[in-house]
């Protein structure tokens, strides 16, 4: 299949970028794409808010990429409605795009995200998830045998049964690192000219923090 993984633009600038000069790679995505490729899946990465790019401008690249499924990472809620929007806009033109959320915000309130344009929302951790979401849909299998994912069913949001969190990262393929434009992954903060990478080595968190958890 073909999938589209976009990163939004924020709601309003981007404090790391415009205080520090700092654009993060999105890290995430480039981990689903290590996940599908394996299995012949092709993927592009639309970096909105490194390229400076609107919800029209990523539909444009969405339809003429021919995109069946697009993932949009909602690692924080200001990105939400740039996705909403953006969903929106495809389904006008292509009513059988496939629209997959992640992340922290699409995981808390995926009943909001389902209710806006959303197919289907992956519950935390997302490489097996959505690796195997994508199988199936290709494979035109049974979506509700898929663990650790959210779907709208009789017009109720539903979940799946949870999917154990990764033991091991080593199991996981390498991200598609080569998605990363470098001239965007900027770090000015260390000097001009300047870029970066990130790496994850583990996850999880030892606080236990009221908003968050």
């Amino acid at each position: 299949m073909r999938v589209a993984l976009v990163r939004g633009s924020l709601c309003s600038k981007d404090a790391y970028k415009e205080i520090f000069g700092v654009s993060m790679p999105p890290l995430g995505l480039a981990s689903l794409a290590g996940a599908i490729t394996p299995y012949g899946h092709k993927a592009i990465l639309v970096d909105a808010l490194a390229q400076g790019l609107g919800t029209q401008e990523v539909a444009e690249i969405i339809k003429s990429w021919g995109a069946q499924v697009v993932a949009v990472t909602m690692n924080a809620s200001p990105y939400y409605e740039f996705a909403a929007d953006l969903a929106k806009k495809v389904k006008a033109k292509n009513k059988d795009t496939v629209f997959v959320a992640g992340g922290h915000h699409a995981t808390f309130v995926y009943s909001q995200v389902l209710r806006n344009g959303f197919d289907y929302v992956v519950l935390g951790e997302g490489e097996e998830t959505f690796a195997e979401l994508i199988q199936t849909l290709e494979q035109e299998g049974r979506v509700s045998e898929v663990r650790g994912l959210a779907f709208m069913k009789d017009g109720k949001p539903v979940k799946t049964d949870a999917r154990p969190l990764m033991q091991n990262l080593d199991l996981l393929s390498l991200p598609a690192f080569e998605m990363f434009e470098r001239e965007k992954c900027r770090a000015d903060i260390f000097g001009l000219g300047s870029h970066l990478v990130t790496l994850e080595t583990s996850r999880g968190c030892p606080y236990n923090c009221e908003f968050c958890s």
